[in-house]
This record gives structure tokens, sequence and C-alpha cells, in this order.
């Protein structure tokens, strides 16, 4: 449901916001600007846009002071006056009247336009008059603020209404003081409104949700919108607190098990030199999982970007009758594998291919796994392996079939027909390695008389430029 404010019932003016919000604007009028840092009024000229961004200001000239029409609006005032108010560091301080705040959200309210988009957006959604204050909001944006009453934000600065901790370290309110002058929020809005075009940007934001001290990482998208001749900003928030959270948890993650990991590899490689060669097989059997341990890091940091390329592709000659056999070793204890059998047909020892053994290992488990997932007791898993010209193919098959609504996204990132987060990443998996640094591809068929069978290609032999292409590719 759209918000609608009683501007015709309740005053518009500060004293009318209850709690925090009018505590804000009083300890905001008490204080002044340190006599450090860059102070000017009225917009940025066109040339100095471009400089604007989230790590900072550059401004070699100092503006002049100047006078702003409309005051904040004052506690202790209820009329349209107009307030003399300090130098800024960033935006101008000055506020629309009153009466001016009364008329536009009246006019807003009524707008079938911005009616659906408040309606309809699933984010965060205000909109803001000329002076950067609050005319509408949407139900979300008020749920955060955690605010019943839609009026108690009228005439707010974005900061202000979610009480952001530095919104009242200038007298003008939010925007004008220096941490303004680096705050992604403030920043997009003032873009917006010199430039016209639509502008995004990060934004942490320090603040206090429900009276607790809380901060927010946001992405900011600010819109120009023109209603009744007159120029708005749409402010789009959405709160990718934890995307954020856990993408920092996820590299702290990754850079401290690879420093554990090469610490245990310095301890295997010094024992492994104390005994004079690697002979020794329980030196050897640690230290080989320690690397394969390793692999599945670089691996698994791939899979987690949004554009994995930074997995180092190892290019070795591999014997393929052994990996296979290698694989089916791994899984015939494997849990999918119980009552099952795993047979891979004959293989020729002169059977090689140039490739990453660790992948290539990789995407075949994966195959397997799949095949004896779909398996029932008693059943049984093929895998076969021939050359095809210039090229090698193995094969796995099931006697299973995939329904079609399965099939058409069996390879698209987090698909999976079983239930619980983190899934739908063993198939996807597969197509991207094979494909995006090995040189080849993964296919599959299935049919209910016939079963199915996931077919993988490569290259006999991959050329160190044509792996090294495959990983800087985006």
């Amino acid at each position: 449901m759209m918000v609608r404010w009683s501007a015709w019932v309740v005053p518009i003016q500060v004293t009318t916001v209850a709690g925090s919000a009018t505590r804000r604007v009083r300890a905001a009028a008490r204080r002044r600007p340190s006599s450090c840092g860059l102070r000017f009024h009225g917009g940025w000229p066109q040339d100095r846009i471009a400089s604007l961004g989230g790590g900072g200001l550059e401004i070699p000239v100092q503006r002049s002071p100047a006078s702003h029409p409309g005051g904040p609006m004052s506690p202790s005032s209820s009329s349209d006056s107009q307030t003399a108010i300090p130098a800024t560091y960033f935006a101008p301080a000055g506020r629309a009247p009153v009466a001016a705040v009364r008329a536009a959200a009246t006019r807003i309210a009524e707008d079938a336009v911005v009616d659906q988009l408040l309606q309809n957006y699933g984010g965060l959604l205000a909109l803001l008059n000329e002076e950067r204050q609050i005319l509408a909001v949407n139900q979300q944006l008020l749920g955060l603020l955690g605010v019943d009453d839609a009026d108690q934000v009228l005439g707010l600065r974005p900061g202000e209404a979610i009480d952001c901790v530095h919104a009242s370290d200038h007298v003008g309110g939010c925007g004008t003081s220096r941490f303004c002058a680096t705050c992604g929020a403030a920043i997009a809005i003032v873009v917006c409104q010199e430039a016209g075009t639509p502008t995004d940007r990060e934004c942490v934001l320090d603040c206090r949700i429900g009276g607790k001290p809380t901060t927010l990482d946001l992405h900011v998208h600010t819109s120009r919108i023109d209603l009744a001749g007159q120029a708005y900003v749409l402010l789009f928030l959405q709160d990718v607190t934890s995307d954020k959270r856990r993408a920092a948890v996820e590299r702290a993650f990754f850079h401290d098990i690879n420093n554990l990991l090469a610490c245990l590899l310095g301890t295997v490689e010094l024992q492994a030199a104390r005994s004079a060669s690697l002979q020794d097989g329980s030196v050897a059997l640690v230290r080989s999982m320690v690397l394969r341990i390793a692999k599945e890091l670089e691996v698994q940091r791939a899979l987690s970007s949004d554009r994995p390329s930074g997995y180092p592709v190892e290019l070795v000659d591999c014997e393929i009758g052994p990996t296979v056999d290698q694989v089916r070793q791994q899984l015939v204890d494997h849990p999918a594998a119980q009552d099952k059998s795993i047979d891979v047909r004959p293989i020729s020892r002169r059977l090689t291919v140039r490739t990453d053994r660790h992948l290539l290992t990789r995407i075949l488990t994966n195959m397997v796994i799949n095949a004896l997932e779909a398996t029932p007791r008693g059943g049984e898993v093929t895998i076969e392996a021939s050359a095809e010209d210039t090229q090698r193919l193995f094969t796995v098959w099931n006697a299973g079939h995939i329904p079609d609504r399965v099939a058409m996204r069996i390879f698209q990132r987090y698909f999976s027909t079983k239930d619980g987060a983190g899934r739908g990443v063993g198939t996807y998996s597969m197509k991207l390695f094979a494909e995006e640094y090995l040189g080849g591809r993964v296919a599959f068929s299935t049919h209910e008389s016939e079963g199915t069978r996931f077919s993988l290609l490569l290259p006999r032999e991959l050329g160190a430029s044509d792996a090294g292409q495959r990983i800087a590719r985006p």
C-alpha cells in the first residue's frame, strides 16, 4: 500500500517528528563545523561532477559562502522564515519552506506514477525534493527505519531518517558535514541532481536501528524524475550487508587457510628432506593430500567468484586409465555408492591427455556421484574413455532418466532437485571448468529407455597459451 502523507492534518515541521529525530535536529543546532575542511554552498560545477567518488573529494577551489533560501526546519519555528546557515563541507544546507514541503508531499501522494512505483518496487525507495528532503517513502523503507507513521520522516533527509551517526555533525544536517563528502549516498544524490543522470554508489553507513548501533552496507541508485515540471530524485537503496559480510568472511577464510596450508606444506617438505627421499610412504601421502587440498581451495575460490577466472591451470600429461581408476577407487565407499557398482570399461594404456589433472578428476568425480545418486540400489554406473581423433572422450552412464523440467536447467548455477541451501553447484562447475579452463565441452543425453549419459570432450593437448587465455577470460 502506498504511504500517503497526512499533510493537511499534521503540521509539517520538525516539531512533529517524534523521538530521536527531534533530538538530532536540536543537537545539530548546537554544533558548528570545525575550522578545517572545504566549505562551500550551492551546486557543483559540471566539470567537478566526475571527481566525486566514494573515497572523498579533491576540490582545489574554495567556494565562497552564501545564504540559502529556507533554513532547516527548526524545532522552535513553525513559520516559513529563512535561516542563515553556516558554510558546509559538501552539499547545500538550505531546506524547503514548510509550506512547500507540505504542498509537494500532497501532490506526490496523488500522482499515479509514483503510487505504482512505491507499491511495486520491492526494495527500499524514497523520493526527495531539490533540498534532498523526503517527500515519499515505500513501506519497505519504513520497515527498515522501524517507523509506523510516515509523517515522522517527512521533510527529513535520508541520513536523518535512518539515524546516521554523522547526520548532526553539522548544523545543516545530512549531506553537509565532512563525513558526508565521502558518503556514497550523498554523492549519488548530488551527482544525480547536478548531472541529471542515473548514478550508482556503494555506501557504508554507521547508524542506529531501533536505538542500537549498526553498520549497513547499501547499494545506492539515484535517478531523476520530473513531475508537473518539477525535478525530484528517486533514491533506491539495496541492503547488501549480508552479501558484503559473507564476501569478507570468505576472503578471510581463504587467506587464513592458504597460510595454514603453506605452513603445513613447508613442514612436510622439511620432513621429506630429512628422510633423504620421498620414499617414505606416510610423508608422500601427506604431501599429496596437502597439495590436493590446496588445489581444491583454488577451485572453491573460483566457484565463489561472480566471474571465476583466477584458477591457476597446471598442464600435465595424464594417463587416462589410472586417472579413471583413481576416481573409481575414491568413490566405491561413498555413501551414494552403497549397494551399487561402478564399472570401468577397458581403457588403452597408451591413452593420454595433456590437461589439468585436478580439474579432470574433479569433473569426472562429479559426473559419477550424480550418476550414483540417480541409480537405485543394485544398479550400475559405467565409465568409459576413448580417443576421438585429436580429442579425448569420457562418458558416465546410468539407467535413470532426467525429466524435461530438470534437463532444461541442469547446468544452471544453484539449480538443484535436492532440498537445502548451497546446492546446485556440481553440474554447473563441471561445465564451467571443462569449457572455460580446459577448452572442452560437457553435454548429456537422456531417454527413458536408454538412460542418461554425461560426456566430457577434451582436446588431446591443451597448450599453455590456450589455458592462459581461458584463465584470463571474464
